[in-house]
């Protein structure tokens, strides 16, 4: 007989059982529209009463991160009134995280306090963000978001109050945490390079130098009720640009009083233009008008420069200097008034003149 060849085996190999894919879920966000067809104001602050800082248009949405009993919302830039919003999806919206009117420690997340001499409070997680307001050392603020910054590194958004509240993101090499707070990830950086400042080499012009051993208050306008932008340090010298007869002294980044300040060489500093008190039109060199819909004031000639003010189309400005800017076009260094003064630089690109303005300096 002939023996039949076994038969083939057909491995049966076992079905592997898909692993499921995660799916990130999203974080919902609460989302600010203007409720109308108008541009609506985005302030510095809860309220009417800070400066405008940005403008929230028509169409146009922005996450919410801030609630106050109050009824001002935070969208990141600043403040809106929710009266003139509209927010989506309402769900999420009002589970947004709410500040007591008056009480800033509704809704914190944690506290930190100010490590370095001098502290920024910046509009966004971003080193590179406009400055809202400058903060000593030693100084507790109540945290209400945490995020990881354009720098990579740890950033909170906080508030600390003087006169008034202020409110704005600071980054984690700038303070200790004195109530822990949520972990955000990773390792931080070294701090960015400090840039090396400057020394202006125009023609002969008057400096100002603090008369003490203190630092000096350089504020947003020529008055002690504007916000803190910068300080003048002792032995450090700043180009004097704009004098007013009640004793206020420009310096480019803002105003200090004459009162803690030496002006030299006197030559120098008798040619600098004068504004007599109450009114921006003595030493004015010429008139322009903002011919956007929307134009910057900035604290220097150059459109990296930080944003003092937003000026509406058809507004006049009494101008006091002439420069030519980091961009290579004409500056105005100017003035226009509302409820208050409001100072700072604008581009020719944005602006014509209704007098004719001298050359560049």
């Amino acid at each position: 007989w002939t023996a039949s060849p076994p038969p083939t085996l057909t491995p049966v190999l076992p079905t592997a059982t898909p692993t499921p894919t995660a799916t990130a879920t999203p974080v919902p966000v609460c989302y600010i529209g203007v409720a109308g067809d108008q541009a609506l104001n985005i302030r510095y602050g809860p309220g009417v009463g800070f400066a405008v800082a940005d403008r929230l248009m028509p169409g146009e949405r922005r996450p919410a991160l801030l609630y106050t009993e109050s009824g001002w919302i935070n969208v990141g830039a600043g403040w809106v009134d929710d009266e003139y919003v509209e927010q989506t999806p309402a769900s999420v919206c009002a589970a947004l995280p709410r500040i007591a009117a008056g009480n800033s420690t509704a809704a914190q997340l944690c506290t930190i306090q100010t490590t370095a001499t001098y502290s920024d409070l910046r509009m966004e997680p971003d080193p590179a963000a406009n400055r809202l307001y400058l903060v000593d050392q030693g100084v507790m603020l109540t945290v209400f978001r945490v995020e990881r910054g354009a720098d990579g590194q740890r950033w909170y958004y906080g508030a600390t109050q003087d006169a008034e509240w202020h409110f704005g993101w600071m980054p984690a090499n700038q303070v200790q945490e004195r109530i822990p707070c949520p972990s955000s990830g990773s390792e931080l950086p070294p701090p960015p390079p400090t840039a090396t400042p400057v020394t202006p080499t125009e023609r002969p012009a008057c400096y100002a130098s603090v008369t003490g051993n203190a630092s000096l208050n350089i504020r947003y306008g020529p008055g002690v009720g504007f916000a803190v932008a910068d300080r003048l340090m002792p032995g450090e010298q700043r180009l004097a640009m704009l004098y007013t007869e009640s004793g206020w002294v420009y310096l480019n980044e803002g105003w200090v009083d004459d009162a803690y300040i030496q002006l030299e060489p006197g030559d120098a500093c008798g040619e600098v233009p004068r504004i007599s008190a109450g009114s921006s039109t003595a030493g004015e060199v010429c008139t322009i008008q903002a011919t956007e819909t929307y134009s910057d004031l900035r604290t220097g000639p150059d459109p990296a420069a930080n944003r003092l003010y937003l000026v509406g189309g058809g507004t006049y400005l009494s101008v006091f200097r002439v420069k030519t800017g980091a961009d290579g076009q004409r500056w105005y260094y100017g003035a226009t008034q509302d409820a208050e003064w409001h100072f700072g630089w604008m581009p020719a690109a944005h602006a014509a003149e209704q007098s004719a303005c001298p050359p560049p300096e």
